[in-house]
Parts: C-alpha cells; structure tokens; sequence
C-alpha cells in the first residue's frame, strides 16, 4: 500500500478535461498536448511535492510525488482551489488521485460537492454516497447529498438525508438551513420554522438562515417577525446580493403592512405622520421639501420599518429623530407634494387625504 506521503494520479490520456489546456494543444496523442498535460500537473505539483515524476505515455498520464515535510497536503491544495472556485482543476486534480486512493472518503466527498456545485448531479450523488458508505459518521457528506437532491428539485430525498445528518449532529447548522429550505418548499411551514430558528442559533452569522426564517415567517403572516429576520440579515452584511433581497422583502411587507386593500379604516398613526409632515413642510420651499423627501427614499432603498420604535432615523436636511413611520409620512407628503409622479411602492393617499382635512381645519380656526 502506498505511504500517507506518496501520491499517485492515473487516468487514461483521453480522459484528461482538455478545457484545462490551450486550445492548440487539446488533441490527444500528440506532442504539443503531452507537454501542454505535464505543464498542468507540474505547476500543481510545484508547490506540494517534495520529489515528483510526470509522465504522459501509453495512453496513459501519471503523475507520482511524495509530499514535502513544509508544503500542504496535495487535499488541502484542492480544497483551497475549490475556495477559489477553480472547480475544473480541483475536479481534475481529485479524478487522477482516485486510482491511488479509491477509499478515501474525503476525495469522494470533496469531488461530489464540487461536482454538485458545477450541475453533475448524478456523479456527485454517486461520490458523495460513496463517501457515506466509507465513513457514516461523515456527517457532511450527508448534508451535501441533501444538498444535491434539493439541487435537482427532490425535496423528498433531501429532507431525508439531512433529517439523518442531523440524527448525527443536531447542531449542525448547514443541515438546519437546508432541511429548513427543504420543508419550505414542501409547505411544511411550522417544522421548517422550527428548522430556521435553531439554524441562526448555530450560525448566527450566516445570512441565508435569517432570510429562510424571515421568508417562513411572512408565509406564516407574520410579518414584524420577519421584518425582524430580514434586518438581522442586512446587519450581517449590508452591502452584498443577499442583504438587497432582504431590503426588498421589508419592503414588501412594510407596503402591505401599511396599506391593505379593502381595509375598513384609515390608519390613524399614519393619518398623525402625515399632519406633522404637512405642518414641517407649510414653512419649508418646495426645494427643501424635496430634499427631505429624497433623502428618506434614499434611505428606504436599505428598508425602513413603520413599525420598528427601534430604528431612528436623523437627516441631514432636517433637524430631529424619526421612527419608521413618521419618517415614511414625511416621504410620502414630500414626493405628493414635489414629485406626485414618483412610485413610492406604497399607498397613504386615503390618510394622506384624512390629514390634508383635519390640516386645513386647524388652520382655519388659527
């Protein structure tokens, strides 16, 4: 049996992924694609091996080095590729080291999520199960294989193989947020609640747990705690895909927080926002009025809460603190007002309309 320190890759030559070379050097059996293959394996080699050969013959490409006492393990130099995302050369690399070590659980393990991640759905559930086979108490290939079956829309078989994964380690976070997002899509909402609740306990600091929670929640209709999930999501970070998915769900929700069709009265707290908006405004120039309204929308962009007495808001173009609301009121009087034109994504004219008549009414007493 070979050392833990000699390592061997063997494929046949046709089998070689020829993405990995120049185009003119892509033609099997020939000399410009041999060098072209020892080019690759040598510049890989470089940097973990002690001692190496490399040979493209036979139909056949090989390579055997031992490992140097200072350099990284030749995994731990694939694993950093697939970190990198260079998934074509980690593939390559882990498919020529198999020959040497047909049982190594962390090689099949590694190649099938990087198969899962680039679509090869069906060679990665082969390796990743063989992982299983090799070592059950891998309990990260089993999320990977939940992973994968999700990938391909088989919601059923990836809530059973990360329902065992967290047989194994029931804190494992990345199984709670996948079985979480595997029971959301099959509306099985109050367990994938459960699923997403335990996942941010775990990873507090993973952004997709707080958005599967904030997406259960709204579906259950319970819209302030999901308003809640979603800014503990931007608060991980706030400038990234994630967050502005977030935004636009707070968004979402604050719009049919604050104006429902076909709701029986006006909402007196907004109907108040507007009043005070209308009286800041009565001795500012439509210019100023503008300025106010624009900052608030910029700041909207990034979600503001109607309900979140939490948040305050300070503006550079006018002095005070605002909560969500009254903050949303002087947006919405500014841009009626300067740029009725503009879609504001909710509605307030019925308050809107309520606060210009109680507005002139005191007027016309003073």
């Amino acid at each position: 049996m070979l050392g833990d320190d000699l390592w061997t890759f063997e494929i046949e030559e046709g089998a070689f992924d020829s993405s990995l070379l120049p185009p003119d050097s892509r033609t099997p059996n020939t000399p410009e694609y041999h060098q072209a293959v020892r080019g690759f394996l040598e510049r890989n080699l470089a940097t973990a091996a002690g001692w190496f050969q490399v040979t493209v013959e036979d139909n056949k490409v090989r390579a055997t080095w031992k490992s140097s006492a200072s350099a990284p393990r030749p995994i731990d130099e694939i694993i950093k590729m697939l970190s990198d995302g260079r998934y074509a050369e980690a593939i390559q690399l882990l498919r020529m080291l198999l020959p040497s070590r047909p049982t190594d659980p962390v090689i099949h393990f590694n190649l099938g999520m990087a198969l899962s991640d680039v679509g090869d759905f069906a060679g990665a559930g082969q390796h990743l199960a063989t992982a299983v086979e090799l070592d059950p108490e891998l309990t990260n290939a089993r999320v990977a294989l939940g992973v994968c079956s999700a990938r391909e829309g088989n919601w059923e078989d990836a809530a059973h193989h990360l329902q065992f994964a967290i047989e194994q380690e029931p804190t494992n976070g990345y199984a709670l947020r996948n079985l979480g997002a595997c029971f959301t899509q099959l509306n099985r909402l109050n367990e994938a609640e459960n699923c997403f609740r335990q996942s941010v306990v775990a990873l507090p600091q993973d952004q997709r747990c707080w958005l599967g929670l904030g997406d259960v929640l709204d579906r259950l209709g319970r819209g302030q705690e999901a308003d809640v999930a979603y800014r503990a999501a931007i608060d991980v970070n706030p400038f990234n895909d994630l967050s502005e998915m977030a935004r636009a769900a707070r968004r979402k929700i604050a719009e049919q927080t604050l104006h429902m069709s076909g709701h029986e009265r006006l909402r007196e707290d907004a109907v108040a926002g507007c009043v005070a908006a209308l009286q800041r405004f009565s001795t500012m120039s439509p210019e100023q009025v503008r300025a106010v309204a624009f900052e608030i929308a910029a700041l909207g962009t990034k979600g503001i809460n109607p309900y979140g007495p939490e948040a305050r808001y300070r503006l550079r173009t006018l002095d005070g603190e605002f909560t969500g609301m009254p903050a949303l009121c002087l947006m919405y009087v500014g841009l009626q007002q300067t740029a009725p034109e503009m879609d504001m994504q909710f509605d307030l004219a019925e308050e809107y309309t309520r606060a210009k008549q109680l507005f002139e009414q005191v007027r016309t007493r003073q």
